[in-house]
């Protein structure tokens, strides 16, 4: 990572989604050093961290200290569900205790609505809205392959290790009733953006990206759920 690091211009972010990457990132951070190198810690599942990535990436380096800001009203906006064969290892949201014994009878999926906090059984149709959909599902189909294929065209499919789920079958399917576009364009230009004390970046969270100032007259912002990976956006 530091070579690829290295071999970039101008201001360079690391985006991190769970405690392996986010050390990875701090490493990094110290390893090349200098101020240009700013690190975003966004706790959040494989698909609603694809649709974080891809509108981060898309931003300028005038931009970038809106990126948690962004990043925070992206996954505000989000509807991510779950078809898993078994509930019986999860723990948020969690189970009824008939549908944990149920996961142990093979016929068995539930819906795991994580937005809703909510686990039903899967009644072969999923609600999906029309924007930001990232797709991600284990080698073993747990839901008809029509399904899918019914699932608006705009649709991205992504690849994640098998053990993303504690399930031996699982989908994850992320979407959104409004355009990601349009969530990060109305953050970027509705946010009240502080310049820092140290480096004169200007932010839009309550702390520098850059230098980990806490940025004056910005309110802390609530941590978003958790989990699985890192990423360079430039």
């Amino acid at each position: 990572m530091v070579e690829a690091i290295n071999g970039l211009t101008g201001e360079v972010l690391l985006v991190s989604r769970d405690q392996t990457g986010r050390s990875v990132a701090r490493s990094a951070r110290l390893a090349v050093g200098g101020s240009r190198l700013a690190h975003l810690h966004v706790p959040c599942r494989a698909t609603q961290w694809a649709v974080v990535l891809g509108m981060l990436v898309r931003l300028s380096d005038a931009a970038m200290g809106g990126s948690r800001a962004v990043a925070e009203g992206l996954l505000f906006k989000m509807r991510t569900q779950l078809v898993l064969s078994s509930v019986a290892a999860l723990d948020r949201p969690s189970p009824s205790l008939g549908q944990h014994v149920a996961s142990y009878w093979p016929p068995a999926t539930f819906l795991v609505d994580l937005s809703a906090g909510t686990v039903a059984p899967f009644r072969r149709t999923l609600d999906v809205m029309h924007h930001g959909i990232v797709l991600a599902r284990s080698s073993k189909a747990v839901v008809p392959a029509e399904l899918v294929q019914r699932l608006p065209a705009t649709r991205m499919e992504i690849r994640v290790p098998e053990s993303e789920w504690n399930a031996r079958r699982w989908l994850e399917v992320t979407s959104m009733d409004v355009s990601p576009d349009d969530v990060t364009s109305h953050v970027l230009h509705s946010g009240r953006w502080v310049r820092c004390d140290a480096c004169g970046r200007p932010g839009l969270s309550s702390r520098c990206l850059f230098c980990e100032v806490e940025l004056p007259g910005v309110p802390a912002t609530a941590a978003v759920p958790a989990t699985s990976s890192q990423g360079v956006v430039r």
